[in-house]
């Protein structure tokens, strides 16, 4: 994790404007096993946040510090770490205009966005949420508004030979099937699948879903598919897939009323149903449900 800072720091400043007075405290030789790229991701975006948020404050700062703290009873109760264990503590903050009180129960939600319209997704922090949940760590925010906010990452530590033998992907990654005929939806629903472990083949629609699992039925592990879409809809290409491959496991992904799939199909082994926009916790323990996954 120490590299990890170091080598992003660079990048990091090219986001950073010079007017701003940034801080970096990177205690040496704190090791965790994870993969690189999505942690590297995880605090670009946190910068970035930051960087939106001290865009009007006369003295900006923003705050990066990396150490090792021991999980105290009080977190381990709230995240789940365990009690007494050490573990790494990424710490991002900034003095700028903070987050509302009412907004904060809701940051780390799909979609959801405090910024202008076009200036954002709303999926940037979902999808750091779910890569420190696929690494089993804690993330938490603490904000007042106009006096700035602070991000506290917790990682559970491992020896440097741990790290150094890591592999981020292997041919056991289960691989998913996500059909939706929003990009939008398509696109950031990829990338928090992948995300949070899984490789993924997106399809805009049901046909070229069903065409590519013809070829390889036995590449995918689960199907996420869109409810309503032209063309094919979602139950219809699940109804094709399982023809190929009976008991298929199929995750069904509806913004409209949970009647939009019959009680039919839901009673059927290996499949399920989430309300769009999900929460990126929700669609992990649905997934690793499925998937019989630890």
């Amino acid at each position: 994790c120490s590299t990890l800072l170091e080598e992003t720091k660079e990048m990091c400043l090219l986001l950073i404007s010079r007017k701003v007075a940034i801080q970096w405290q990177v205690a040496k030789h704190v090791y965790i096993e994870g993969n690189f790229s999505q942690l590297q991701q995880v605090l670009l975006n946190l910068v970035n946040n930051a960087c939106d948020a001290i865009r009007d404050v006369e003295h900006p700062k923003i705050s990066v510090e990396l150490s090792t703290v021991e999980v105290h009873p009080s977190l381990a109760q709230r995240s789940g770490l365990q009690r007494g264990s050490d573990v790494a503590m990424l710490t991002v903050s900034d003095n700028g205009c903070g987050i509302p009180e009412e907004h904060q129960g809701a940051i780390f939600d799909p979609f959801f966005t405090t910024k202008d319209v076009g200036k954002g997704t709303g999926m940037g922090l979902a999808m750091v949420y779910g890569a420190i949940q696929s690494h089993q760590g804690w993330i938490e925010c603490s904000s007042n508004e106009h006096s700035g906010t602070e991000f506290r990452i917790y990682l559970p530590l491992a020896s440097m030979q741990e790290e150094e033998e890591s592999s981020v992907m292997d041919n056991d990654v289960p691989k998913v099937l996500l059909v939706d005929d929003e990009p939008i939806m398509l696109e950031v629903g990829a990338e928090i699948l992948e995300v949070l472990g899984f490789q993924v083949d997106a399809c805009e629609n049901g046909e070229d879903a069903v065409n590519l699992f013809r070829e390889h039925p036995e590449h995918y592990a689960v199907a996420v598919l869109d409810v309503m879409m032209p063309r094919q809809s979602g139950t219809e290409t699940a109804v094709m897939l399982r023809k190929m491959k009976p008991d298929f496991p199929i995750l069904f992904a509806t913004g409209y009323d949970k009647k939009a799939v019959s009680d039919q199909l839901l009673t059927q082994p290996n499949i399920r149903l989430i309300r769009k926009p999900w929460k990126v916790d929700d669609l992990e323990a649905i997934l690793r449900d499925l998937l019989h996954l630890e």
